[in-house]
Order: structure tokens, then sequence, then C-alpha cells
């Protein structure tokens, strides 16, 4: 009803108001662009990452709880529950940002676990690429995970940690803490941006003060809108 058709704005190159970053609806873009204007084309994308986040779920167990079992019920879970099932067979844009934040809690769990500086650097310019991918797939809800991970990773910089606390001062702490939140949120905002280059590329915006404009556009758009009933909603 409306991504496909949004999609198709993209492809002929007709500006129009997306409430959402483009990130997801590029997804869709492709798939059309590939294969057709069909609806299996405007479904493979979107099934694309629902079928990754299974896997990554499995992995998720596995680092959480260092179980092939839970790792093995945790997909499973993934793979019969039907709003991942639905949200991964149709042309919506929710198994998207599901999927990145899925990536960024396995990556904040290795971060998490693995004591190597070295390692944990690596691991931060990964976590970035896929926060800011998250950013720009879904409006607003996405923060949440961003919010999340970077405040896991402070508070595991931070945490008092017996066997290092002598090795390492309090000044060498702050500066690790401050670096670490500086590199994950300059590399996520500027794959978060990267997700509006169509815009650019396709002549629709000429400069930053666009991007600034397009948020006024969506405030505008979702206050004419949060009061307004949806025919689909079943009633309570």
């Amino acid at each position: 009803v409306h991504f496909v058709g949004q999609a198709r704005h993209y492809l002929r190159g007709e500006t129009f108001l997306d409430p959402h970053p483009p990130l997801a609806k590029i997804l869709i873009v492709l798939g059309i662009k590939l294969f057709g204007d069909v609806p299996w084309a405007w479904r493979l994308g979107v099934a694309t990452m629902g079928t990754i986040l299974a896997g990554v779920t499995y992995l998720l167990g596995r680092r959480m709880f260092r179980s092939r079992l839970a790792a093995v019920l945790a997909a499973s879970f993934i793979v019969s529950d039907g709003f991942f099932l639905v949200d991964s067979r149709i042309a919506v844009i929710d198994i998207v940002y599901l999927t990145f934040t899925g990536i960024s809690y396995l990556l904040m769990f290795r971060f998490i676990q693995n004591p190597d500086w070295r390692d944990r650097r690596r691991t931060l310019v990964f976590l970035g690429i896929s926060l800011g991918l998250c950013l720009g797939s879904k409006l607003y809800v996405p923060a949440i995970a961003f919010m999340l991970v970077t405040g896991f990773i402070v508070y595991t910089l931070a945490r008092p940690q017996l066997a290092r606390a002598k090795a390492i001062s309090a000044n060498v702490r702050d500066r690790r803490i401050a670096g670490a939140v500086l590199m994950l949120g300059g590399i996520a905002a500027v794959f978060y941006l990267a997700c509006f280059l169509p815009h650019y590329y396709l002549g629709w915006w000429g400069g930053i003060a666009d991007l600034f404009h397009y948020y006024k556009d969506v405030m505008w758009y979702e206050n004419s809108v949060s009061t307004a009933t949806h025919p689909y909603a079943s009633p309570w």
C-alpha cells in the first residue's frame, strides 16, 4: 500500500515526502530494478533481511548464553513468530531495522566479552556501521537501540575491574570512554547520512539544509496524523 509505491517514486525520480529514512525502500527498489515490478521482487530485499535475522539471532544466543540449545531455541522463536514471518515476506520496512538491531546487539556482546582493546576498536567500527544503517531504516524507533548499545559500551568501559584497576588510571579510562562514544557516534552518523545519498543523486536535495528541512517536514507530517485512526486497526 505504501512502500512499493514509494520505491516506484525513487525509480521514476519523483520527489515525495517520505516520513522514514530511505534505506528499507532502497532494498525494495533493488529488487524491482533487478527482477521487475512484480510482487516477489518487491519482497526479495526484506525476505533476505528476515532470513539473515534468523542466523544473527542464533549467533546472538550462542554469544549471550554460550549454549547451542539456547541459540537454536532463539532462532526457532524468530522463524516461527507471526510478526517476524509476516514482516519478512511482504514489502514492509520493519524487518530491516530489526535485523540491523540484532547485528548491533551481537557486536555489542562481542565488544563486552573481548577484553583486547585492538579487537574492540575493530568491533566499534562495524558496530557504528550497523547502527548507522539501523537508524537509516526507520524513523525514531532505532534510536532506542542506539542509546542502549552506547549505554552498555560506556558501562562496560567504566565499571570497576579488579584485575585491571591498578593498570589503567581513571584518566585513561575516561579517554577510552570518550573515544569509543565519539568513534561509534561518528561512524553511525556517516552511514546514516549515506542512506540519504539517493536524494542527492536524484537531484531532490542540494545541501545539508535540505536534510534539516526534511526533518521539519517529517515533524509536520507526524503531528498531522497523530490523532488519526487506521482502517486496518483492530478494536480494543
